[in-house]
């Protein structure tokens, strides 16, 4: 399956925003490039436009143990933050004082460890629900 991207604000290095389609606000996945400019040509792209669009070969389905990986990323990601905030509350209070003074923003390190690793721990926890929506084969 390929899905066609381009570059936000035609900028190489910002992320790719999606052909999407229009009931399920998905990528539209084509079974081949050429399929993909077909559909565009017939939309009123032209061959030069498609300079600027990036075809991705898109995995048309997940394995069980992609599952099982990002499932165990998920848990290294839980113990890291829950080591970092350890680590990080060692630090004697008046060094956090100035670290929070030199930040000076309102996502402190503290605030990103302490919601970071509540989310976390919520997407561990709810895991099921999480990626009830992907296809999985055995």
């Amino acid at each position: 399956m390929v899905i066609v991207g381009k570059h936000i604000n035609d900028i190489s290095i910002n992320p790719l925003e999606y052909l999407l389609g229009d009931a399920t606000k998905e990528p539209m996945e084509f079974e081949t490039e050429a399929a993909a400019k077909e559909f565009l040509k017939e939309k009123g792209f032209t061959d030069n436009e498609f300079e600027d669009l990036v075809f991705e070969t898109a995995s048309a389905s997940n394995k069980k143990n992609d599952f099982m990986e990002a499932y165990g990323s998920i848990n290294k990601i839980e113990d890291l933050l829950t080591e970092a905030g350890e680590l990080f509350d060692r630090i004697p209070p008046a060094i956090q004082s100035a670290i929070l003074a030199y930040h000076n923003e309102p996502g402190t390190v503290q605030h990103c460890l302490r919601w970071g690793l509540q989310a976390i721990k919520e997407i561990r926890k709810d895991w099921h629900t999480v990626v009830a929506d992907i296809s999985c084969e055995e």
